[in-house]
């Protein structure tokens, strides 16, 4: 009885923490998002904030205990509530669900459903037994939960903190350690992305249709598998992926309403923000997205005048308050350490760098092929995608579709340079970690599926 009351008390924590900085950030902007998109948004955003929290007690040297962390997040809680009392109603207000009058909608239902359910067994029914996790963010979160602080480099050197706080927290919350409830959080953050993904497209499309995508999003057998995981990967693929949804709602909503658009763009910044927090891949992420948006702010600089500019300087500062710790802690390993691969792969050559193989292009390309359509990892989203590209390609590469392509495309990119230039290259014969990183933004790649394929096909926009 206890536990469940204890890991009630782990979930709620976050979830108010999340309700109140949001609100208090959108105010009037809450209205224009659905009751359970803010649920969604509320736990993701307060977990990821409440990661935050606990680094920087333990960055000043206080323990993290439960009761420490929970003071500290009621005092932010606290201290916002002058400037999200009065709407607290919007933050709540309901959403009316129409009826599903058709069988096959709720049959559709019932899979997404049962997914969801599938990722929180594989979750709760076992302890982590990942060897390559047993001895990195698991173990992090042992000796954080035992000694009250976030250990200093091993084991996990300059590996971002989010996964390891957030399985310290679970058993800081119950207050003893239990192999099998570390990743507790994990099946809500795989419900948010779902409810996110199908929000997002609702707003523009029919339900059959916006439900047909949240079908394919839900059934990919890697991100559910990963859901299921210690591994780091999910949580990088859920902010990632929301941060980049919302940024694409700014752009697609900024002729039509500016007041809304902000709305996004500050969630986008959020969850950016904590992208930078959930893996050292994030840095990167977050660098492709300001600059697709600069190019889209620099192009559309007419239509926004200086109260707008202003809004957008506070999102952008919302962002950079977010990741600062972290920077600050751990300045910017990722970029010096695979930037030294790079410089070492291009100045010696082969049989003298850390890698066996000679990568060529055409072997990520061909590894892509495989991945895409001779194996079951992404199921039928490398046709999808293709059939966006080539049957519609007008809407494909047009504003502001055109430029969620530009952030896919350099995701790709990236990969072909992790993989060609640096001292990662023999990786790219065991496709594991290439799986493991296009899962970061496989989400993006089916939303983009879905916004040009719906356009031509459905008339609600």
């Amino acid at each position: 009885m206890w536990l469940y009351l204890n890991l009630l008390i782990i979930l709620l924590v976050p979830l108010a923490l999340g309700a109140a900085v949001l609100t208090a950030l959108l105010r009037e902007r809450m209205e224009n998002f659905f009751f359970w998109e803010k649920m969604a948004l509320f736990f993701s955003v307060g977990w990821g904030l409440h990661i935050v929290v606990m680094f920087v007690l333990g960055l000043v040297k206080i323990p993290l205990t439960f009761a420490n962390i929970l003071a500290a997040d009621f005092i932010m809680i606290a201290g916002l509530l002058p400037f999200y009392y009065k709407y607290l109603d919007i933050g709540i207000r309901k959403l009316e669900i129409g009826n599903w009058k058709l069988e096959i909608g709720n049959i559709v239902l019932a899979v997404i459903g049962l997914k969801i359910l599938f990722v929180a067994w594989s979750t709760l029914i076992k302890p982590i037994i990942d060897p390559d996790l047993l001895a990195c963010y698991p173990l992090a979160a042992r000796m954080t939960f035992l000694n009250g602080t976030f250990p200093r480099g091993w084991p996990l050197a300059d590996e971002t903190l989010m996964p390891s706080l957030s399985q310290a927290w679970s058993s800081i919350g119950i207050h003893a350690w239990n192999d099998s409830v570390l990743t507790s959080w994990s099946p809500f953050l795989f419900l948010g992305l779902v409810i996110i993904f199908y929000s997002a497209l609702s707003r523009y499309f029919s339900r059959w249709y916006s439900l047909l995508f949240t079908f394919l999003l839900s059934t990919l057998p890697f991100l559910v598998f990963h859901a299921g995981t210690a591994y780091a990967d999910f949580l990088q693929a859920f902010y990632y992926s929301t941060a980049t949804i919302y940024l694409f709602l700014f752009m697609k909503e900024m002729d039509r309403d500016k007041e809304r658009s902000f709305g996004f763009l500050l969630v986008s910044a959020l969850l950016l923000g904590l992208a930078v927090w959930a893996k050292r891949s994030g840095i990167y992420y977050a660098g492709i997205n300001i600059a697709t948006a600069s190019v889209f702010l620099g192009l559309n600089h007419l239509k926004i005048n200086q109260e707008n500019w202003k809004k957008i300087i506070y999102a952008f500062v919302i962002f950079a308050i977010i990741i600062m710790p972290w920077l600050t802690y751990q300045p910017f390993t990722t970029l010096r350490s695979v930037a030294k691969g790079a410089v070492l792969s291009i100045v010696q050559p082969p049989s003298e760098t850390t890698s066996p193989y000679t990568v060529k292009p055409l072997d990520i390309i061909q590894a892509f092929s495989r991945n895409s359509f001779a194996e079951d990892n992404w199921h039928i989203l490398g046709m999808v995608f293709l059939a966006a590209l080539l049957l519609y390609p007008k809407t494909a590469f047009s504003s502001p579709r055109g430029y969620l392509l530009a952030i896919i495309g350099l995701q790709f990119a990236g990969l072909l340079f992790i993989f060609t230039l640096s001292n990662m290259s023999s990786t790219i014969f065991n496709e594991t970690l290439l799986n493991r990183l296009m899962l970061h933004f496989v989400p993006v790649i089916l939303y983009f599926c879905a916004e040009v394929i719906g356009l031509n096909v459905e008339r609600t926009d």
